[in-house]
């Protein structure tokens, strides 16, 4: 991996830095951005552009935010790609009280007992969405809490909809000891009924019942409820199947790959020198970044391995002539496009070849 997106970014969910990316390796949860650690380049483009500073190198993810490293390998496989910017979801983080998001990407379930609670579940458009248990709550700050309500015999489960865990505490004068509450939600119209839909039994046992307070949901019965929302009209007469239906083709394409990845640390030394060298020009398309954009933007060049770090596999010594070209992001994107990467010989005929077509 070369950068991760940490908790700052929670609840914020500024969108600038897509914009940016030249390989667009940005993807979209619920609350916040994950980079794919096998899409990204290390050319932190992005990281002057996240007004919450929550994108790091992972050299230099601070220890508190570790997790994030794992999060972002998985919710980036589970998660639809971001490539234009968005308005914000709230301020950035700092100067707000720092809470421990340990849910964040994950999903539960809230089970509402109609008889136990004696009222039936009912949210208006402009309610926050808030849920009592005497069960620990921590956990699941930063989650997705899909809510699920029990009544009559036999029982009969219903599925009315999600809402984000963004606050948690404790209760006073109440016969709960906790809560948890969010105003990010969206309810359905007429709540889905789950007893007869084939993997319910098994998702109930999963669940022990509904017995256990706030319980992750794994990714299994996740697919089976998002499929529920998928075709569901929410509280504001709104369908998600258009936008899940785009979401599900931009994320299911190619083979599951293992979360785990190397990281090979690169020279800014070499980078340097290789500059200082050739120029700030691209190797293979000639583009300038100070002649377009001015001298501040000449960093923005890239610098490609002529033999990539990830097949030699071990530290190394490199020669910044021999063994480093300057390109653009967009040629640098080309040039790893594929496996093995194009060398650049091959690439700058094809850039020729495309050329003289046009002429």
């Amino acid at each position: 991996m070369t950068h991760v997106v940490a908790e700052p970014c929670f609840n914020c969910k500024y969108t600038d830095c897509v914009t940016v990316c030249p390989v667009e390796c940005f993807y979209e949860g619920e609350a916040m951005l994950f980079i794919h650690p096998e899409e990204c380049i290390d050319c932190e483009a992005c990281v002057p552009e996240c007004p919450p500073a929550a994108i790091f190198h992972e050299d230099n993810l601070p220890a508190e935010w570790a997790d994030y490293t794992a999060l972002n390998a998985e919710m980036s496989l589970n998660c639809p790609v971001i490539t234009e910017r968005k308005d914000p979801m709230g301020p950035p983080i700092e100067g707000r009280e720092r809470l421990e998001i340990r849910g964040a990407g994950k999903h539960f379930i809230a089970y509402h007992n109609t008889e136990k609670m004696g009222y039936e579940i009912g949210i208006k458009q402009s309610d926050e969405c808030s849920f009592m248990t005497n069960k620990p709550i921590d956990h699941v700050l930063g989650g997705k809490i899909w809510y699920v309500a029990g009544m009559g015999q036999p029982r009969e489960y219903k599925l009315h909809g999600w809402f984000i865990a963004e606050e948690v505490g404790e209760l006073e004068n109440s016969s709960f000891a906790n809560y948890v509450a969010g105003a990010k939600r969206s309810f359905f119209q007429d709540p889905v009924v789950l007893n007869e839909l084939p993997w319910f039994a098994a998702f109930m046992k999963s669940q022990s019942n509904f017995s256990l307070g706030l319980q992750p949901i794994n990714s299994e019965f996740v697919k089976h409820l998002e499929k529920i929302e998928s075709v569901a009209i929410t509280e504001d007469g709104d369908t998600h199947q258009k936008t899940r239906k785009a979401a599900k083709e931009t994320f299911t394409e190619g083979d599951p790959r293992d979360a785990s990845v190397t990281r090979y640390l690169r020279s800014a030394a070499a980078k340097k020198r290789c500059l200082e060298h050739y120029g700030n020009k691209c190797w293979l398309c000639h583009f300038d970044f100070s002649e377009t954009f001015g001298p501040d933007f000449e960093i923005s060049v890239h610098v490609h391995h002529l033999k990539p770090l990830s097949e030699v596999r071990v530290k190394h010594q490199i020669d910044p002539i021999t063994d480093l070209r300057p390109v653009c992001p967009n040629c640098h994107a080309v040039l790893h496009s594929r496996k093995p990467v194009y060398g650049i010989e091959e690439l700058q005929q094809l850039h020729n070849s495309q050329k003289k077509r046009k002429q």
